[in-house]
């Protein structure tokens, strides 16, 4: 059995996150920033899937990752997070083609900044690609602003990217997240 140290997994501090953060957006504008960032986290999606693949075979010996019940699958991959140190997460279905993942004590998330928008894009990145990996198709991920300025959480609707960009499209007119649903039917 493969464990997630045999595949060349670090510890580093948390503080890496912002540091890597902070550098990217130093000579680009805050957009170009936020691609880099989930570009650099899409592209890690297939070791972040390998070490869960791992990780849950540890957890659930000889379990398909594509046979688990959605309930089981959603507080195991929470578990997953939340045994590598990023926070957790819970997820709840809002539409029958839109899923929210929230988190708690996130560690992209940075406690104290001002506010001024979103930012755990390379969390948004990893999940795009790992959640891809295990649906077998396409899955866009989408980071939308929680409630709390400075909190240290992010939330991510899920789902096939016609439905998220329609959804996109609809909020960008003025939409809440609720209002937008709504209007996809």
């Amino acid at each position: 059995m493969a464990t997630t140290a045999a595949i060349g997994t670090i510890r580093v501090p948390e503080s890496l996150l912002a540091t890597i953060t902070r550098a990217l957006a130093a000579d680009r504008s805050p957009r170009e920033a936020a691609v880099l960032l989930r570009q650099i986290g899409f592209d890690a999606g297939s070791s972040f899937f390998e070490i869960f693949t791992n990780w849950l075979d540890e957890q659930e010996t000889g379990v398909s990752i594509h046979s688990l019940p959605a309930p089981r699958f959603w507080r195991l991959f929470s578990d997953f997070w939340n045994s590598l140190g990023w926070g957790t997460l819970e997820h709840r279905q809002l539409h029958a083609g839109v899923a929210v993942l929230e988190s708690t004590g996130w560690v992209e998330a940075e406690p104290g900044r001002d506010g001024s928008g979103t930012g755990c894009h390379l969390t948004t990145g990893l999940l795009a690609d790992l959640l891809r990996r295990v649906a077998g198709e396409d899955v866009a991920v989408m980071e939308v602003g929680y409630e709390v300025p400075g909190s240290d959480r992010c939330r991510f609707l899920i789902g096939g990217p016609e439905t998220l960009m329609a959804l996109h499209r609809e909020v960008e007119q003025g939409y809440s997240i609720d209002d937008a649903l709504t209007r996809l039917g």
